[in-house]
């Protein structure tokens, strides 16, 4: 079990309290969102100040791909869903950041 898959279980265990922090790197943090009452909705966000992917420095750009493949891989291994959705808009955060949402049969 990965250390994603082990962070996602033991919050899920803990009944996911708002921004948990499941993963931290330099350029990412990797938090249970508290948006909705959705157990494994996660929001990866980009530390490094920027609008959009483009502003973001490589090293942020190149660690992205393996950040949502890491956290979208915890999200099924423990939440089991039919799908998992990813999005970005940047509405009302003007800050990089995905939402990763489960979406299961309940």
């Amino acid at each position: 079990m990965g250390l994603l898959t082990m962070a996602l279980s033991q919050a899920r265990i803990r009944g996911m309290k708002s921004d948990y922090l499941i993963n931290e790197t330099e350029y990412y943090r990797l938090v249970h969102s508290d948006e909705c009452a959705v157990t494994g909705y996660l929001i990866l966000f980009a530390k490094p100040r920027a609008h959009s992917i483009m502003e973001l420095p490589m090293p942020a750009v190149m660690e992205l791909g393996r950040m949502l493949q890491q956290a979208t891989a915890a999200i099924s291994s423990v939440i089991k869903p039919q799908r998992i959705y990813c999005c970005s808009v940047g509405e009302l955060m003007p800050q990089v950041h995905f939402h990763l949402f489960p979406r299961t049969q309940q």
